[in-house]
């Protein structure tokens, strides 16, 4: 397993490489309520996981994550903002949900001062292409919390 270190905006993050498979593991400042919420971001990384990356454009043959080394997946990178924006809205319009990415998460990735995304432009960000099947499998989970049906 390889880690490279990146700083983010006052966060710290490493990202650790097994077997071609790329995952940010964010740098934990404290425990209690910092934990908890790394645990919940893990349920939702999971989740996003089975339902989001099954289907990626990027993913290769056996499953693992095809991105060239060293690019990191908008939804591993900016996972807990996407959580954050998608829990902000409440609607059964995509637009809402697209307007809180744009304002919450992309000027943190690959948006420039102008709003433009080269990835998002190509059709290379993950989370723009599979934005409706983010926000299902994130209000799903949120459901089952609410349920009290998570481990």
């Amino acid at each position: 397993m390889r880690q490279n270190a990146l700083p983010l905006g006052g966060r710290s993050a490493q990202i650790q490489r097994n077997k071609g498979e790329a995952r940010l593991v964010w740098s934990l400042q404290g425990f209690g309520s910092e934990v908890r919420a790394m645990e919940r971001i893990d349920v939702f990384r999971e989740a996003l996981r089975t339902r989001v990356c099954g289907i990626c454009f990027d993913r290769n043959d056996d499953g693992t994550c095809g991105l060239a080394e060293g690019r990191v997946c908008a939804l591993e990178g900016h996972l807990p903002e996407i959580v954050k924006a998608v829990e902000s809205v409440h609607s059964f319009d995509l637009t809402p949900y697209v307007e809180g990415i744009r304002a919450q998460v992309c000027p943190s990735c690959n948006q420039d001062e102008s709003g433009r995304c080269a990835f998002r432009e190509n059709f290379d960000c993950s989370v723009d292409n599979f934005l409706l099947l983010v926000v299902d499998t994130i209000e799903e989970v949120k459901r089952k919390e609410s349920l009290g049906s998570l481990g």
